[in-house]
């Protein structure tokens, strides 16, 4: 044996067993998911025929009635979601789903593709029965080609009187210090036409981040320990991101 091959060897062995010793390397996801209580899943295999409106089916509904007209935005395709904005609509594409019972920890995990440079996909967490913020955004995770922002917006930007307080200075010095306080963003370049696996773990007021298995980054904010998260929205903007293989499993003891 060369010794050029030896060292190949000594080398690949090494990053097996650091693999293996690495926490962020090992299941975690899946282990924290045999500990919870499944809620709610969605594989989307399933048609929505040829519906010129958004026909989603298993209890999941969107906001292009009033935001884009009734144009169908939302499309099952090859057994996943893809999210695309109508011409004229005047907001971001969302479609929704709600979860009962509310949980306030969680590990809610999906598969998401990118397939335009400009696709952005933002995965939120929500509570219509929640009057202090605005349409009920708590917690939302954003996900670009270059990077991944978690956002406590609770306490952050969709606060009601935070919004108020900022309304006609939105650079002021105190809001940039609530965002930097309320939102973390993490570097992770997505590559057009791959799929990733997400998890998002919520615990107290905690939130942790996985891209396919391997811990990302997380941020410690108040809102994200709200007791009551009782419903998802799933949004895009002018963009057609894929979407899939949703579930969400409650770690309330």
């Amino acid at each position: 044996m060369s010794q050029n091959l030896c060292y190949r060897l000594a080398f690949l062995l090494a990053c097996v067993a650091l693999s293996a010793a690495n926490p962020v390397m090992a299941d975690q996801v899946g282990d924290l998911k045999s500990k919870g209580k499944l809620l709610f899943a969605d594989d989307f295999n399933r048609d929505d025929g040829s519906s010129d409106e958004d026909a989603m089916g298993n209890g999941w509904t969107s906001n292009s009635p009033w935001r884009a007209d009734g144009q169908k935005q939302a499309f099952l395709d090859d057994g996943s979601i893809r999210i695309v904005t109508a011409p004229g609509a005047g907001h971001a594409v969302t479609i929704f789903h709600d979860i009962e019972p509310a949980f306030q920890d969680c590990v809610a995990s999906f598969r998401y593709r990118m397939n335009e440079p400009a696709d952005t996909l933002s995965f939120d967490f929500n509570d219509p029965k929640c009057k202090t913020v605005h349409s009920g955004h708590l917690v939302i995770v954003k996900l670009s080609r270059k990077a991944i922002q978690i956002q406590d917006s609770k306490t952050g930007t969709m606060n009601l009187e935070v919004r108020e307080k900022f309304k006609d200075t939105p650079q002021s010095p105190g809001k940039k210090r609530l965002m930097a306080a309320t939102q973390v963003s993490i570097p992770f370049e997505s590559r057009l036409g791959q799929w990733y696996d997400v998890a998002i773990r919520t615990q107290g007021d905690l939130l942790t981040l996985f891209v396919d298995g391997k811990e990302m980054g997380e941020l410690r904010s108040p809102g994200i320990s709200h007791p009551t998260k009782r419903k998802l929205n799933i949004g895009a903007k002018t963009t057609s991101p894929d979407f899939d293989d949703l579930q969400v499993h409650s770690l309330d003891q």
